[in-house]
């Protein structure tokens, strides 16, 4: 489930960062989510729809932690 690792790269970046609009392109996301282009976009794609996150021309924002979460079946941090 690639959708489930684009949302763990996510999770981890917002929470090293303490920010929910992450500085994060889509080729840097390829990297560490090591995937293709189009695997990538389309779980970006499946979070968006979600409305867990949004994609920005420079970057992304974290809309609701708990989504990216759920996929996981884990809880958002307490306190974002």
């Amino acid at each position: 489930m690639f959708t489930g690792r684009v949302a763990k790269v996510l999770i981890a970046y917002e929470s090293f960062s303490g920010q929910r609009e992450l500085d994060l392109g889509q080729q840097n996301l390829l990297s560490l989510v090591v995937s293709t282009r189009e695997v990538v976009s389309s779980s970006l794609r499946n979070l968006e729809e979600q409305g867990a996150m949004v994609c920005k021309s420079r970057g992304m924002e974290i809309i609701s932690p708990e989504k990216p979460a759920a996929v996981l079946g884990k809880k958002p941090r307490q306190g974002v």
